[in-house]
């Protein structure tokens, strides 16, 4: 309510100056309020996993369509997909896992401002698992802050909640994976997600 308000309020009062200023500040953090809200319950409520078979490549190449049409990508962002030959099969919650990627991507687009490379990479392994690398080109991590990076509500990020990462961990953790993250000061970061593999589905026939 607070937010629709605001946005009707600047719809029709065309206010200028530090009027127009101040009604902006309210939408902000009105937007940064309710993301803080929604990281909260999505952090304390767990929802049961569905699991079921997904092509890995299929869906991070969902991920990178979105990642084209998103207002907060840089026009000097390149974001490209690397994938490993043949299909990845993995059991998962495609919506859960859907999150934590989409997480790790906004994570590294803010890293990378309005210019540079983000790489998704992903690749099978021989005991039948995958691994996926979110690759940025931004300023790293600090290193005294690297070891508390997805710790809850801890964040380097103006106005972040310093739960997203929190939540993704939680959910790989939950599909039996890892979540790790590699970052030098100056020299960009990777977050890597590591999961068990699984069969493909076998086609029915009609």
């Amino acid at each position: 309510p607070i937010a629709g308000s605001v946005e009707y309020l600047q719809r029709e009062l065309q206010l200028e100056g530090e009027e127009a200023q101040l009604i902006d500040l309210i939408a902000r953090e009105s937007s940064r309020l309710n993301k803080f809200v929604t990281d909260l319950l999505s952090y304390s409520r767990e929802r049961d996993l569905a699991l079921v078979p997904v092509d890995l490549d299929d869906q991070l190449r969902d991920v990178v369509n979105t990642l084209a049409h998103d207002p907060r990508r840089g026009t000097s962002v390149h974001v490209t997909l690397e994938g490993g030959p043949g299909a990845a099969w993995v059991s998962m919650d495609p919506e859960q896992m859907h999150q934590v990627w989409l997480n790790l991507a906004s994570n590294a687009m803010e890293a990378v401002g309005d210019r540079g490379t983000f790489t998704i990479r992903w690749s099978a392994q021989a005991d039948g698992g995958v691994v996926v690398d979110f690759v940025d080109s931004g300023p790293g991590i600090a290193a005294e802050d690297l070891p508390r990076v997805g710790e809850p509500f801890f964040t380097t990020k103006r106005g972040g909640t310093g739960l997203g990462l929190a939540i993704a961990q939680r959910i790989v953790e939950r599909h039996g994976g890892v979540l790790t993250l590699e970052s030098e000061a100056g020299r960009g970061t990777t977050a890597r997600v590591t999961l068990p593999g699984a069969a493909a589905p076998v086609a029915q026939v009609a």
